[in-house]
């Protein structure tokens, strides 16, 4: 019997990591940005981590922003914006 299911193994594995693949990629992640403060970094709160100014830990979705990234709250809606101090002008 196992004679006959050993040719069968490369197909049932390749099923198996076929479904695996296809349930990860039908998981999107959304990011809200409720969770940093007005005019913080979030830096690694998406990565388990801390924003710039303490919010956090956050949850772990293994996203990191640079320190170029700002949220900022407008209304009760928060919005991303980079830092454009240091931008070169043309």
């Amino acid at each position: 019997m196992l004679r006959k299911l050993k040719p069968l193994v490369p197909v049932i594995t390749l099923v198996i990591t076929a479904i695996s693949a296809n349930k990860a990629a039908a998981d999107p992640i959304v990011l809200t940005f409720s969770g940093p403060q007005n005019m913080e970094r979030p830096l690694n709160y998406y990565n388990g981590g801390f924003g710039s100014l303490g919010s956090g830990p956050g949850p772990a979705f293994g996203i990191s922003f640079s320190q170029n990234v700002t949220v900022i709250s407008v209304g009760s809606k928060p919005s991303l914006t980079p830092n454009t101090a240091n931008r070169v002008k043309p």
